[in-house]
Protein backbone atom coordinates (compact mmCIF):
# COMPACT_ATOMS: atom_id res chain seq x y z
CA UNK A 1 0.00 0.00 0.00
CA UNK A 2 1.70 3.46 -0.79
CA UNK A 3 1.23 5.93 2.25
CA UNK A 4 2.76 8.43 0.37
CA UNK A 5 2.68 10.03 -3.58
CA UNK A 6 6.03 11.49 -3.11
CA UNK A 7 8.76 10.68 -0.86
CA UNK A 8 12.42 12.27 -1.06
CA UNK A 9 15.78 11.80 0.39
CA UNK A 10 18.54 14.03 0.96
CA UNK A 11 19.60 17.05 3.12
CA UNK A 12 18.35 20.52 4.01
CA UNK A 13 20.77 23.57 5.52
CA UNK A 14 19.98 26.99 7.11
CA UNK A 15 20.48 29.60 3.73
CA UNK A 16 21.19 32.67 5.74
CA UNK A 17 20.92 35.96 3.08
CA UNK A 18 21.47 39.88 3.95
CA UNK A 19 18.19 41.43 3.23
CA UNK A 20 17.53 42.36 -0.01
CA UNK A 21 20.78 42.35 -2.38
CA UNK A 22 23.27 43.19 0.44
CA UNK A 23 26.45 41.76 0.88
CA UNK A 24 28.19 40.08 4.11
CA UNK A 25 30.50 42.34 4.86
CA UNK A 26 28.01 45.18 5.09
CA UNK A 27 24.73 43.49 7.08
CA UNK A 28 24.06 43.07 10.65
CA UNK A 29 20.98 41.01 10.07
CA UNK A 30 20.62 37.75 7.76
CA UNK A 31 16.90 36.34 6.41
CA UNK A 32 16.86 32.57 7.31
CA UNK A 33 15.01 30.06 5.40
CA UNK A 34 15.28 26.13 5.55
CA UNK A 35 16.94 25.14 1.81
CA UNK A 36 17.42 21.66 0.06
CA UNK A 37 16.27 20.34 -3.83
CA UNK A 38 14.45 17.21 -3.00
CA UNK A 39 12.69 19.15 -0.01
CA UNK A 40 11.54 21.95 -2.45
CA UNK A 41 10.50 19.06 -4.91
CA UNK A 42 7.84 17.40 -1.91
CA UNK A 43 7.20 20.78 -0.52
CA UNK A 44 6.12 21.92 -3.94
CA UNK A 45 4.16 18.93 -4.66
CA UNK A 46 2.27 19.73 -0.91
CA UNK A 47 1.62 22.77 -2.65
CA UNK A 48 -0.38 20.89 -5.43
CA UNK A 49 -2.38 18.71 -2.99
CA UNK A 50 -0.05 15.41 -3.14
CA UNK A 51 0.34 13.50 0.20
CA UNK A 52 4.55 14.42 0.39
CA UNK A 53 7.59 13.20 3.15
CA UNK A 54 11.16 13.83 3.25
CA UNK A 55 13.59 11.51 4.39
CA UNK A 56 17.07 12.87 6.48
CA UNK A 57 18.86 13.44 9.26
CA UNK A 58 19.04 16.57 11.20
CA UNK A 59 21.14 17.91 14.31
CA UNK A 60 18.73 17.68 17.24
CA UNK A 61 18.84 21.16 18.24
CA UNK A 62 16.80 24.61 17.58
CA UNK A 63 18.55 24.78 14.57
CA UNK A 64 17.32 20.91 13.26
CA UNK A 65 13.86 21.71 14.33
CA UNK A 66 13.83 25.35 11.84
CA UNK A 67 14.24 22.84 9.40
CA UNK A 68 11.82 20.93 10.12
CA UNK A 69 9.46 23.39 11.18
CA UNK A 70 9.33 25.32 7.46
CA UNK A 71 8.81 21.73 5.54
CA UNK A 72 5.94 20.47 8.10
CA UNK A 73 4.74 24.30 7.76
CA UNK A 74 4.59 23.73 3.88
CA UNK A 75 2.60 20.32 3.92
CA UNK A 76 5.57 18.14 4.29
CA UNK A 77 5.76 15.14 6.70
CA UNK A 78 8.98 15.02 8.45
CA UNK A 79 8.23 12.31 10.58
CA UNK A 80 10.87 10.18 9.17
CA UNK A 81 13.62 12.46 9.40
CA UNK A 82 16.24 11.21 11.76
CA UNK A 83 17.33 13.77 14.77
CA UNK A 84 20.88 13.30 15.75
CA UNK A 85 22.32 14.28 19.31
CA UNK A 86 25.62 16.64 19.40
CA UNK A 87 25.24 16.83 15.08
CA UNK A 88 25.60 20.15 13.21
CA UNK A 89 23.28 21.75 10.88
CA UNK A 90 24.62 22.84 7.64
CA UNK A 91 24.84 26.46 6.56
CA UNK A 92 24.44 28.07 3.24
CA UNK A 93 25.26 31.97 3.36
CA UNK A 94 24.09 33.70 -0.13
CA UNK A 95 24.69 37.07 -1.71
CA UNK A 96 21.80 38.01 -4.23
CA UNK A 97 23.48 39.15 -7.52
CA UNK A 98 21.89 42.04 -8.90
CA UNK A 99 22.91 43.08 -12.80
CA UNK A 100 26.71 42.61 -13.31
CA UNK A 101 26.86 40.67 -10.11
CA UNK A 102 25.82 37.43 -9.89
CA UNK A 103 24.42 35.20 -6.77
CA UNK A 104 27.37 34.51 -4.31
CA UNK A 105 26.93 31.15 -2.47
CA UNK A 106 29.54 30.03 0.33
CA UNK A 107 28.77 26.36 2.00
CA UNK A 108 29.48 25.48 5.73
CA UNK A 109 28.00 22.28 5.43
CA UNK A 110 30.95 19.62 5.55
CA UNK A 111 30.44 16.89 8.90
CA UNK A 112 26.79 17.74 9.06
CA UNK A 113 24.14 15.38 10.47
CA UNK A 114 23.34 14.40 7.11
CA UNK A 115 26.20 13.90 5.64
CA UNK A 116 27.44 11.77 9.13
CA UNK A 117 24.37 9.33 7.93
CA UNK A 118 25.12 5.79 8.80
CA UNK A 119 23.16 3.49 6.42
CA UNK A 120 21.69 1.93 9.65
CA UNK A 121 20.21 4.98 10.44
CA UNK A 122 17.19 4.71 8.18
CA UNK A 123 13.52 3.04 8.17
CA UNK A 124 13.77 1.75 3.94
CA UNK A 125 10.36 0.85 4.10
CA UNK A 126 9.43 4.35 3.35
CA UNK A 127 10.64 4.12 0.15
CA UNK A 128 8.10 1.00 -0.75
CA UNK A 129 5.13 3.11 0.92
CA UNK A 130 5.37 5.53 -1.72
CA UNK A 131 4.25 6.26 -5.43
CA UNK A 132 7.35 7.85 -6.81
CA UNK A 133 10.67 7.90 -4.72
CA UNK A 134 13.09 10.85 -5.72
CA UNK A 135 16.25 12.35 -5.22
CA UNK A 136 19.54 14.20 -6.06
CA UNK A 137 23.21 13.99 -6.68
CA UNK A 138 24.01 16.38 -4.16
CA UNK A 139 22.42 13.80 -2.25
CA UNK A 140 25.19 11.12 -3.09
CA UNK A 141 28.21 13.94 -3.32
CA UNK A 142 27.93 14.32 0.46
CA UNK A 143 29.64 11.52 1.79
CA UNK A 144 29.49 6.80 1.58
CA UNK A 145 27.02 6.95 4.13
CA UNK A 146 24.38 9.46 2.01
CA UNK A 147 25.14 7.36 -0.63
CA UNK A 148 24.64 4.02 0.15
CA UNK A 149 21.64 4.67 2.04
CA UNK A 150 20.25 6.14 -1.64
CA UNK A 151 21.21 3.05 -2.60
CA UNK A 152 18.56 1.02 -0.62
CA UNK A 153 15.97 3.42 -0.96
CA UNK A 154 16.31 3.09 -4.34
CA UNK A 155 16.25 -0.65 -4.11
CA UNK A 156 13.06 -1.03 -1.96
CA UNK A 157 11.50 1.10 -4.38
CA UNK A 158 12.14 -0.50 -7.08
CA UNK A 159 11.93 -3.98 -4.98
CA UNK A 160 7.93 -2.44 -4.32
CA UNK A 161 7.14 -1.53 -8.29
CA UNK A 162 7.13 2.25 -7.37
CA UNK A 163 8.65 4.88 -10.06
CA UNK A 164 11.82 6.23 -9.35
CA UNK A 165 13.92 9.34 -10.44
CA UNK A 166 16.87 10.83 -10.36
CA UNK A 167 17.94 14.48 -10.64
CA UNK A 168 21.76 14.83 -11.72
CA UNK A 169 22.07 18.08 -10.08
CA UNK A 170 25.88 18.74 -10.38
CA UNK A 171 27.62 20.78 -7.91
CA UNK A 172 31.41 21.49 -8.51
CA UNK A 173 31.89 22.56 -5.13
CA UNK A 174 31.22 19.37 -3.71
CA UNK A 175 33.04 17.14 -6.05
CA UNK A 176 34.37 16.82 -9.53
CA UNK A 177 33.04 15.88 -12.90
CA UNK A 178 34.80 12.66 -12.75
CA UNK A 179 34.06 11.06 -9.78
CA UNK A 180 30.64 12.93 -10.10
CA UNK A 181 29.31 10.99 -12.91
CA UNK A 182 31.15 7.44 -12.15
CA UNK A 183 28.51 7.71 -9.14
CA UNK A 184 25.74 9.38 -10.60
CA UNK A 185 25.99 6.39 -13.66
CA UNK A 186 26.02 3.75 -10.36
CA UNK A 187 23.13 5.11 -8.62
CA UNK A 188 20.76 6.84 -11.17
CA UNK A 189 21.14 3.13 -13.33
CA UNK A 190 18.03 1.91 -15.02
CA UNK A 191 15.76 4.78 -13.01
CA UNK A 192 12.30 5.76 -14.24
CA UNK A 193 13.09 9.05 -14.68
CA UNK A 194 16.83 10.84 -15.24
CA UNK A 195 16.63 14.55 -14.85
CA UNK A 196 19.54 16.93 -16.06
CA UNK A 197 20.07 20.30 -16.76
CA UNK A 198 21.86 20.31 -20.80
CA UNK A 199 25.19 21.87 -19.14
CA UNK A 200 25.07 19.36 -16.38
CA UNK A 201 25.04 16.99 -18.84
CA UNK A 202 27.53 17.94 -20.75
CA UNK A 203 30.11 18.79 -18.33
CA UNK A 204 29.62 14.90 -16.42
CA UNK A 205 29.30 13.01 -19.35
CA UNK A 206 31.43 14.94 -21.97
CA UNK A 207 28.79 14.34 -24.64
CA UNK A 208 29.03 16.85 -27.31
CA UNK A 209 26.71 17.81 -30.27
CA UNK A 210 22.87 19.10 -30.73
CA UNK A 211 21.14 18.50 -27.24
CA UNK A 212 19.44 15.76 -29.25
CA UNK A 213 22.97 13.92 -29.14
CA UNK A 214 23.54 15.00 -25.71
CA UNK A 215 20.14 13.45 -24.76
CA UNK A 216 20.90 10.19 -26.49
CA UNK A 217 24.81 10.01 -24.63
CA UNK A 218 23.23 10.23 -21.56
CA UNK A 219 20.27 8.65 -21.93
CA UNK A 220 22.53 4.74 -23.06
CA UNK A 221 25.16 6.00 -20.37
CA UNK A 222 22.30 5.66 -17.75
CA UNK A 223 20.06 3.24 -19.13
CA UNK A 224 17.15 5.10 -18.00
CA UNK A 225 13.94 4.79 -19.25
CA UNK A 226 13.06 8.85 -19.77
CA UNK A 227 15.70 11.48 -19.47
CA UNK A 228 14.34 14.44 -19.10
CA UNK A 229 16.77 17.40 -20.46
CA UNK A 230 16.00 21.03 -19.15
CA UNK A 231 17.20 23.77 -20.92
CA UNK A 232 16.50 27.19 -19.49
CA UNK A 233 14.95 29.81 -21.85
CA UNK A 234 14.90 27.37 -24.60
CA UNK A 235 12.52 24.34 -22.46
CA UNK A 236 12.87 21.16 -22.44
CA UNK A 237 12.77 17.78 -24.17
CA UNK A 238 12.67 14.27 -23.24
CA UNK A 239 13.81 10.77 -24.64
CA UNK A 240 12.63 7.74 -24.41
CA UNK A 241 13.23 4.34 -24.28
CA UNK A 242 11.69 4.18 -27.61
CA UNK A 243 14.03 6.74 -29.13
CA UNK A 244 10.74 9.01 -29.65
CA UNK A 245 12.20 12.73 -28.83
CA UNK A 246 9.46 15.25 -27.81
CA UNK A 247 10.26 19.18 -26.92
CA UNK A 248 8.46 22.21 -25.31
CA UNK A 249 9.42 25.56 -25.15
CA UNK A 250 9.47 27.55 -21.81
CA UNK A 251 6.72 29.46 -20.50
CA UNK A 252 7.35 33.13 -20.88
CA UNK A 253 7.76 35.07 -17.24
CA UNK A 254 8.92 37.65 -15.63
CA UNK A 255 12.36 36.37 -13.28
CA UNK A 256 11.89 37.62 -9.65
CA UNK A 257 14.49 34.89 -8.23
CA UNK A 258 15.96 31.87 -10.47
CA UNK A 259 16.86 29.41 -7.42
CA UNK A 260 14.96 26.16 -7.22
CA UNK A 261 13.56 26.69 -10.72
CA UNK A 262 15.11 22.93 -11.52
CA UNK A 263 13.31 21.74 -8.75
CA UNK A 264 10.47 23.15 -9.75
CA UNK A 265 10.24 21.38 -13.24
CA UNK A 266 10.99 18.06 -11.55
CA UNK A 267 7.86 18.79 -9.25
CA UNK A 268 6.02 19.80 -12.17
CA UNK A 269 7.00 16.81 -14.32
CA UNK A 270 6.31 14.53 -11.65
CA UNK A 271 2.75 15.58 -10.74
CA UNK A 272 1.61 14.98 -14.29
CA UNK A 273 3.18 11.78 -14.94
CA UNK A 274 1.35 11.11 -11.58
CA UNK A 275 -1.93 11.52 -13.08
CA UNK A 276 -0.78 9.31 -15.98
CA UNK A 277 -0.27 12.15 -18.38
CA UNK A 278 2.09 12.00 -21.22
CA UNK A 279 5.54 12.75 -21.58
CA UNK A 280 5.17 15.85 -23.44
CA UNK A 281 2.07 17.01 -21.50
CA UNK A 282 4.36 16.73 -18.50
CA UNK A 283 7.11 18.36 -19.98
CA UNK A 284 4.58 21.47 -20.41
CA UNK A 285 3.78 20.72 -16.43
CA UNK A 286 7.15 21.24 -15.56
CA UNK A 287 8.15 23.90 -17.35
CA UNK A 288 4.87 25.98 -16.24
CA UNK A 289 5.77 25.20 -12.27
CA UNK A 290 9.26 26.18 -13.52
CA UNK A 291 8.15 29.55 -14.70
CA UNK A 292 5.54 30.01 -11.48
CA UNK A 293 8.73 29.44 -9.44
CA UNK A 294 10.78 32.45 -11.16
CA UNK A 295 8.01 34.88 -10.24
CA UNK A 296 8.36 33.79 -6.28
CA UNK A 297 11.24 34.52 -3.87
CA UNK A 298 12.69 31.72 -2.08
CA UNK A 299 13.61 28.18 -3.15
CA UNK A 300 10.01 26.68 -3.18
CA UNK A 301 7.54 26.87 -5.90
CA UNK A 302 4.52 27.48 -3.55
CA UNK A 303 1.13 27.55 -6.42
CA UNK A 304 -1.59 26.12 -6.19
CA UNK A 305 -2.93 23.16 -8.63
CA UNK A 306 -5.58 25.70 -9.80
CA UNK A 307 -2.75 28.16 -10.85
CA UNK A 308 -0.73 25.25 -12.43
CA UNK A 309 -3.25 24.12 -14.83
CA UNK A 310 -4.61 28.01 -16.16
CA UNK A 311 -0.43 28.08 -16.72
CA UNK A 312 -0.82 24.73 -18.49
CA UNK A 313 -3.89 25.49 -20.59
CA UNK A 314 -3.14 29.34 -21.35
CA UNK A 315 -2.68 29.76 -25.16
CA UNK A 316 0.80 31.07 -26.40
CA UNK A 317 -0.19 34.89 -26.65
CA UNK A 318 1.44 37.03 -29.62
CA UNK A 319 4.15 39.31 -28.17
CA UNK A 320 5.05 37.03 -25.46
CA UNK A 321 8.77 37.18 -25.08
CA UNK A 322 11.10 34.75 -22.43
CA UNK A 323 13.23 37.22 -20.07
Amino acid sequence: MAFYDVVAFGENMLRLNPPGMGRIPQTDTFEVRSVGAEGNVVAALAALGLRTAWLSALPDSPLGQRALYDLRALGVDTSHVRLIPNARMGLMFMEYGAGARPNVITYDREDSAFAQLHADQLDYQVASQTRWFHTTGITIALGDGPRECTRRLIANARDAGRMVSFDLNYRSRLWNQADAARACQSIAAGVDVLFGAERDMRALFGATGSPEDVARFVHDRIACVTLVMTRGEHGALALTNDGAICQVPSVPTTIVDRIGAGDAFAAGFIYSSLKELDVETSLRYGAALAALKLTIPGDVALSSAVELENIVQRPARPGDVHR
